[in-house]
């Protein structure tokens, strides 16, 4: 992940970089002077925070990282946290047709499937 993610910003092919913690080093020392946007999405670890932000987050002025996850403690010490308002069925089924099938509904072949995503989801659109 570390790779990628500096390979990506950089954009510029980063090889091995060893160690986490080497690569976190890395990461710092490259991107600390630059304004970044990084999405870290459905993280489930703070293993994984660490291991791509390192322990100091010293990004550059103007950055902003965004996390998705659903352990709430793991972004206990954020600046801002965010929480979507969850849908009811129907307006998530309305939403998931409108992205899926450019319909307000899901096709008959397709509305069983439907449904079981957006319980998939609780909601959360």
């Amino acid at each position: 992940m570390q790779e990628v993610l500096l390979s990506r910003i950089l954009k510029e092919k980063v090889r091995s970089l060893g160690t986490l913690d080497r690569g976190s080093k890395m990461i710092m020392k490259r991107l600390r002077r630059k304004k970044n946007f990084i999405v870290l999405d459905d993280v489930d670890k703070l293993s994984q925070i660490k291991a791509l932000l390192g322990k100091q987050h010293s990004f550059g002025g103007g950055s902003r990282i965004i996390i998705t996850t659903r352990d709430m403690q793991l972004i206990s010490g954020a600046d801002v946290v965010y929480k979507p308002k969850k849908l009811n069925e129907p307006e998530a089924l309305e939403l998931f047709s409108q992205y899926a099938f450019k319909t307000n509904q899901p096709t008959r072949d397709y509305d069983r499937l439907s449904r079981l995503a957006i319980q998939h989801v609780h909601g959360v659109p």
